[in-house]
């Protein structure tokens, strides 16, 4: 199995516009791609740096199941920003899992409801103000006239985002296997 989870840039409001028409806006792109293939290391294919990794898309084209939270959305960026058409029944979603033993949708939340600890809802809290920062067009300035922060407009930070992505496939990892 294969549990990933994408952070994405779009000039695309996803709150007014819904995850269909986000994932299909021609400015939205993948910025980082967090895997891990079972129990493995987790890893991070970050976009801006190259293709996605190889081991990577031959499972995708080949491959087994693949797990996402909230599987539509990533579905979606498979589908319509990489190209990558997969059959329906390779999808495991946690939040559907979740949904249906009566939790709670959000990760945050379910990991609380599940017990993954305070770290879990740490990383999620400032998860948050890194996707602000690196997903979401900013308002330009005179001063700063971009619609966008880059990586290497704020490495630092960039790095913390890593993190957290890699966080949220770990957590969700762990949420696949309390709900299982």
């Amino acid at each position: 199995m294969l549990f990933a989870d994408f952070e994405t840039f779009s000039e695309c409001d996803i709150k007014k516009c819904g995850g269909a028409r986000y994932v299909r806006h021609p400015s939205t792109e993948a910025l980082l791609f967090s895997f891990a293939f079972n129990d493995d290391e987790i890893q991070t294919w970050d976009a801006t740096e190259g293709p996605i990794p190889e081991e990577v898309d031959e499972y995708l084209v080949n491959g087994g199941d693949i797990c996402f939270h909230n599987s539509a959305f990533d579905r979606g960026i498979l589908e319509h920003v990489l190209g990558y058409r997969l059959e329906i029944s390779r999808y495991k979603d946690t939040m559907i899992m979740a949904y249906r033993r009566g939790y709670v949708g959000g990760l945050k939340d379910l990991g609380k409801a599940l017990g993954l600890g305070v770290e879990h809802r740490k990383q999620a809290a400032d998860g948050w103000r890194l996707i602000h920062k690196f997903c979401v067009p900013r308002k330009p300035t005179k001063k700063d006239p971009s619609l966008r922060v880059l990586p290497s407009d704020a490495p630092e930070e960039w790095l913390k985002f890593k993190e957290y992505a890699e966080h949220d496939v770990l957590a969700m990892r762990e949420c696949y296997r309390r709900l299982k």
